[in-house]
């Protein structure tokens, strides 16, 4: 299965088989996990995973994230984090993201705390959906468009818009343009919501990436000073989507 396939495809599952996942899938699972980029290459995050675990808990195997409590570290953890899910969903393991777990201590060795958790197996049922199985809001909800979007960009924002988030919250706002978007992020009044927003804004960074990839749609992303200087009430700016090919061509 194709990653940009994954994206779409892939739900949250809560019934795990309970047997162990092949050693040499393991350690293809713990290469993911180590390749996985960095959104931010100098804010450093610990991501660990368990051994196999018995009936004592929801699935067999979980991946936790440890970060510094900093934004860009919990962007990270979320950027990262998908990635991985969206490789185990390709190869046919199944995941559910965590906000609470009890598999892991709450400070790692540097002091870092754990942010989120993936519970991870081979499901009992079906792990996949359809495209018209997906709730989310539609890109009116979501998006101001300041001019129509090229194909490129019409691309990107359906990868974003599908993003898992905390609660199906989709806190991410856009502002779009012809060839390009500034991402902002709706803050949250309510505290277990809040607690996850950055990580949820690292998701859906990490889906664009990855459907832009392998879309061949030549993107990069940059924070734009004279934006994070300004105050939007409440919503705010993250970073901004370039496509690089501004007439919507592929390369």
């Amino acid at each position: 299965m194709k990653f940009s396939d994954a994206i779409y495809k892939r739900k949250s599952v809560r019934a795990f088989a309970n047997h162990e996942i092949e050693p040499d899938l393991i350690m293809r699972i713990k290469l993911a996990i180590d390749s996985a980029a960095r959104k931010y290459k100098d804010v450093q995050i610990n991501v660990v995973i368990s051994d196999y675990c018995r009936k004592s808990f929801l699935a067999p195997y979980y991946i936790g994230i440890y970060t510094d409590g900093s934004r860009r570290s919990e962007i990270n953890a979320g950027y990262v984090l998908q990635q991985v899910v969206i490789y185990l969903t390709a190869i046919g393991i199944a995941t559910c993201y965590q906000a609470d777990n009890a598999i892991f201590r709450e400070k790692d060795y540097m002091g870092r705390e754990m942010t989120i958790a993936l519970a991870l197996g081979y499901p009992t049922g079906n792990m996949y959906r359809s495209h018209r199985e997906i709730k989310r809001m539609k890109t009116d909800k979501i998006c101001v468009y300041k001019e129509e979007p090229n194909t490129d960009m019409k691309e990107l924002l359906e990868l974003a818009r599908v993003s898992p988030s905390s609660y199906n919250t989709q806190p991410w706002r856009f502002v779009v343009y012809s060839n390009r978007m500034h991402v902002f992020l709706k803050k949250s009044r309510v505290k277990r919501i809040a607690n996850m927003e950055y990580v949820n804004i690292g998701i859906m960074l990490a889906n664009i990436v990855i459907g832009a990839e392998e879309k061949w749609i030549d993107i990069f992303m940059k924070e734009q000073d004279e934006l994070r200087e300004k105050e939007f009430g409440n919503n705010e700016y993250i970073l901004t989507v370039f496509n690089k090919n501004g007439d919507g061509r592929r390369i």
